[in-house]
């Protein structure tokens, strides 16, 4: 069984051409993208020449899957009558951008139950997907519900919290929605994943949870804090709590070999992504 494609979060802004040089230099097989701020609610008008450009260009040199991150100031978990609209639309409009950019996935932080159950922030959280169901329906976007840490009031921690969302999800979204597993965030949900044991019994608790199958793109990271501290900070490949050892474990199952994966490790004066891209390829067997 081959790997899947690999990649990194590339930054793009409106230098387009320059995104695709370094995604050329890098020689990667897929990326992640934000299709505008993802500090601000507001979204800038698209440039849809440009746009398609990118699209192709990024296809001419065989990067495919494209994902789209959202924007990081939606919540669908809350009960905050303002903040929830906003997210409900800033949603929609997400899809109508990851569209343009030719994704095949978004990639959604489902959010924080803030003062409220658990229990109801995943109701919240299914509502929300719901209200959103026409544009994401219309769309060639799979929307996949990303795995936390567990800092604060997030969503997502235990496996069985995202697979507590799918069976709220209005029967038209049916292979609409997957998930997105994030290695530093499992890892500090208290998932380990240092052996090919541990990751096996990993891989086991999402088939329970959610199936594997919907697993359809992952973050890989390694760890600046210790196991299970809830706390998300990434490091470099082989440099955190996860190691070299854990990630050779994690990346040769059979079930996550196939899954299109992208860094998102620090960029800094120790390592940029053609370090930790290399390691990762290192490690792949």
């Amino acid at each position: 069984m081959s790997h899947g494609p690999l990649g990194i979060h590339l930054s793009v802004g409106q230098k387009y051409d320059d995104a695709v040089a370094e995604a050329k230099a890098l020689g990667i097989t897929c990326c992640q993208i934000f299709t505008h701020n993802p500090r601000g609610w507001q979204f800038a008008p698209l440039d849809e020449r440009a746009v398609k450009k990118f699209r192709e260009d990024l296809m001419r040199i065989g990067v495919n899957p494209v994902a789209s991150h959202c924007n990081y100031l939606i919540n669908l978990g809350t009960n905050d009558p303002e903040i929830r609209s906003k997210s409900i639309e800033c949603l929609k409009q997400e899809f109508v951008y990851a569209a343009a950019f030719g994704c095949q996935y978004f990639v959604l932080h489902v959010g924080k139950h803030k003062e409220q159950t658990m229990e109801q922030g995943i109701k919240n959280v299914a509502a929300g997907i719901n209200a959103a169901k026409k544009e994401i329906v219309k769309s060639d976007v799979i929307l996949l519900l990303e795995t936390v840490a567990g800092q604060g009031t997030e969503i997502g921690r235990d496996f069985n919290d995202l697979g507590k969302i799918f069976p709220l999800l209005d029967k038209e979204l049916n292979g609409k929605v997957g998930v997105c597993v994030d290695t530093c965030h499992i890892f500090q949900a208290g998932y380990d994943i240092r052996t090919p044991e541990k990751t096996a019994e990993a891989v086991e608790r999402m088939e329970k949870a959610f199936g594997v199958d919907k697993v359809k793109f992952i973050h890989l990271n390694d760890a600046l804090k210790e196991f299970d501290s809830h706390v998300d900070r990434h490091q470099h490949i082989g440099q955190g709590f996860i190691g070299l050892a854990g990630f050779k474990a994690f990346l040769n199952h059979p079930r996550i070999k196939p899954i299109p994966k992208i860094l998102e490790t620090p960029v800094d004066e120790e390592r940029g992504y053609a370090e930790n891209l290399a390691a990762v390829r290192k490690l792949q067997q």
